[in-house]
């Protein structure tokens, strides 16, 4: 079920259930008056929040839903399923544009890049360019297959991803490497995460290590030195590009560090499940250990505190803020 949080108010608002299947993805509309959410059967429907009744279906997907995401202008929405099928909607009419059928073995991870191209990912060893009025597509080799984690450079330029021991950046229209610039692959053991922002790229491994390379040379800079900032385990790194820097996550704790200088700013003890950037400024957002409160912490200033907690039995499995004041969660009981 997916329950409505109102966080000033200290007040669930709402409740909606799909009874049909288990949701398995979940996207805000972009005029936040609502969200779609799909299911393990490849059902897509959206939902109004002033409604307690599930809207049209968008048609097409067949398998579990993994990625559902709009574009820029919420005139469209894209959905892949673990069959491979990608669907590109009419956001307002909820009418299929187009429909490419087991374009892979399955597409886990979308985007969309600019006015004419979506980036989509498989989880073996390449990315699709879909042109968005026609839907053709063109495969493009990563090299890295089960990829660890994506990313898009701020600009949407570049595409990014890393695993099987490799981070590689790859000029998202022609397809070509654009790093590391040499001939020699970027070896990096166990990676868990990654983030880039306007300068840098930040790469957690399983270490525990984050380890940095400058864009513009291409040279890796010194690993970031959080470690002694606490006195925890800090294995199942996770890291997340804020406001402030880099937050470099774990569970039982985050350092903030400053991305050009490396200075830790604030570093905390926190018992965490999951964690994530907040639409309030300066602050993550995160789950307990038993996935049953949801909490924030203001990462220079300020000490965590509780959002809210589900009722006994429940357990939050996703979470989307629709606005700095109301989220909305995908809830198992």
């Amino acid at each position: 079920k997916i329950l409505q949080y109102k966080i000033d108010d200290e007040k669930f608002l709402k409740t909606w259930r799909d009874e049909s299947g288990d949701i398995t993805a979940l996207t805000v509309t972009p005029d936040q008056t609502g969200f779609i959410a799909g299911n393990d059967d490849g059902e897509v429907v959206a939902w109004d929040l002033a409604s307690d009744e599930p809207g049209k279906t968008f048609e097409g997907l067949t398998n579990w839903t993994c990625c559902l995401r709009f574009s820029d202008d919420g005139k469209q929405l894209f959905g892949s399923d673990y069959s491979g099928n990608v669907v590109l909607w009419d956001a307002v009419s909820r009418e299929k544009i187009w429909k490419k059928e087991t374009l892979a073995s399955d597409i886990c991870w979308g985007h969309f890049v600019d006015e004419n191209t979506i980036v989509a990912v498989d989880t073996d060893d390449a990315y699709y360019l879909l042109n968005r009025e026609t839907g053709k597509a063109s495969k493009k080799p990563m090299v890295i297959p089960a990829p660890a984690g994506f990313d898009l450079s701020p600009d949407r330029s570049t595409f990014w991803s890393g695993g099987n021991n490799m981070v590689c950046g790859w000029d998202v229209v022609s397809g070509e490497r654009t790093f590391p610039s040499d001939e020699a692959m970027q070896f990096v053991k166990g990676i868990r995460s990654l983030a880039v922002t306007e300068s840098r790229v930040f790469v957690a491994t399983a270490a525990p290590a984050v380890l940095a390379w400058d864009l513009e040379t291409g040279k890796q800079l010194p690993n970031l030195k959080f470690q002694d900032a606490l006195k925890i385990d800090w294995s199942g790194l996770q890291v997340i590009a804020i406001d402030l820097g880099i937050a470099v996550c774990c569970r039982e704790g985050v350092a903030v560090v400053d991305e050009i200088t490396g200075e830790v700013l604030h570093a905390k003890k926190l018992s965490n499940t999951r964690i994530a950037r907040s639409p309030r400024a300066g602050a993550l957002v995160f789950t307990d250990r038993e996935n049953t409160r949801l909490r924030e912490l203001d990462v220079l200033h300020g000490t965590p505190k509780t959002l809210l907690e589900v009722a006994k039995g429940r357990v939050i499995n996703e979470f989307h803020f629709l606005d700095q004041n109301n989220v909305a969660m995908m809830v198992e009981e």
